[in-house]
């Protein structure tokens, strides 16, 4: 027989099917980058609207998250680079008492800190007065497979946040030590929005408020913030140099240090967060009574 002779078929061949078989829309859908499958027919920026109550000291969580990814073609194996942007807060200049009964997702006319540095009072306050804003954070919860993790990420005014992970979810907060900085009763704006993106320089921080802490003492003790790398000491004595100290501890009583820095305000360099550091704990060494604030940056 010949090497040029091939056998012959009855059934219809299919271009690049093995044995004449089609391929399956399950190898068609392996084609398509993670990326894609991810995020198909989720919602890929969204915004939320938070009351906040300047007297609760207790966590405040705005009642719809901002988003969540995969959409319902996602899998673990659709694990990629993201880069999640979360936009600066605004704020709705509207009298608290009028958005009683009210769905406040319906609630919309924000302004930023710009804008509202320029409108003046804020409405509903007695005796008026500017608006004083209040430090809010994002939540962020992602993960691959059955591994979840989660970080609060402070809103600053907005910064992007890089991830590896097969699930997103973002919704908005107003931690418990705001109690130690309140801001204005009102309602407030948080969104954020996800695109495929590669690692850049970490943004990402918390910033821990402790209130004001008497000379010599010390403050609470503060659980340290989920994926810290570093820490900078910030006191709000105006006129006066930082200086003080910062404790890390293993256990929630202070008991048990594992490191102690000295703050210097005129070296404002940042510390390591120790292994084992669970805790921390400020010491003022100003001279006078300060308010402090610990900001811990994010690895992430």
């Amino acid at each position: 027989m010949s090497d040029d002779v091939r056998p012959l078929y009855d059934l219809l061949q299919y271009p690049g099917g093995p044995g004449g078989i089609p391929p399956r829309q399950a190898d068609l859908a392996s084609t398509i980058p993670g990326w894609s499958r991810l995020s198909r027919g989720a919602p890929l920026g969204q915004k939320s609207n938070l009351f906040y109550d300047a007297d609760v000291d207790a966590e405040q969580v705005s009642p719809v998250q901002i988003l969540e990814l995969p959409g319902p073609d996602g899998k673990d194996a659709d694990a990629t680079q993201i880069q999640l942007v979360l936009a600066p807060p605004l704020a709705i200049p509207q009298d608290a008492r009028d958005l009683q009964g009210v769905n406040v997702q319906t609630a919309t006319g924000e302004f930023d800190n710009a804008a509202m540095g320029q409108y003046g009072d804020y409405p509903g306050l007695t005796p008026a007065a500017p608006i004083t804003w209040p430090p809010l954070i994002y939540v962020v919860e992602w993960g691959i497979g059955g591994t979840k993790v989660k970080a609060e990420v402070d809103a600053v005014n907005g910064c992007a946040v890089n991830l590896t992970a097969s699930y997103v979810r973002v919704y908005g907060a107003v931690p418990p030590d705001a109690i130690n900085a309140p801001g204005t009763t009102g309602m407030y704006t948080l969104a954020a929005f996800v695109g495929p993106g590669y690692p850049q320089q970490n943004s990402a921080q918390r910033t821990v408020l402790l209130g004001e802490i008497a000379n010599t003492d010390d403050s609470d003790i503060y659980a340290t913030p989920a994926f810290a790398r570093e820490v900078t000491v910030i006191g709000a004595a105006v006129g006066m140099v930082t200086a003080g100290y910062i404790t890390f501890y293993q256990d929630p009583l202070g008991a048990l240090p594992v490191a102690s820095y000295f703050i210097n305000g005129n070296q404002p360099v940042p510390f390591r967060v120790p292994n084992a550091g669970a805790y921390f704990a400020v010491t003022n060494g100003i001279g006078a009574d300060a308010a402090f604030s610990a900001c811990f940056q994010l690895s992430i």
